[in-house]
């Protein structure tokens, strides 16, 4: 499977926020089947010293191969 990704992050230093963002396109190595694409995005957000917060997304565009689908979580991280 070939997979092309472009990657977009930014990083808004008065906050502390990361705003990752990629694009995926997913092809067959061998017949050139579509197999959809994906998008993604997330924000992360220090709440304190030791603990950040994050929200994703993920939308998968399946083309010929399977079902469309939407993601979205919620992370927590604690630093120790």
């Amino acid at each position: 499977m070939k997979k092309s990704l472009i990657a977009l992050g930014v990083v808004l230093a008065w906050q502390g926020t990361a705003h990752p963002a990629n694009a995926s396109t997913f092809k067959s190595d061998e017949n050139g089947q579509d197999y959809g694409n994906e998008v993604d995005f997330a924000v992360a957000y220090p709440v304190t010293n030791y603990l950040t917060g994050m929200v994703k997304y993920a939308h998968y565009n399946a083309e010929q191969l399977a079902t469309d689908t939407d993601k979205a979580w919620i992370m927590a991280t604690v630093k120790f």
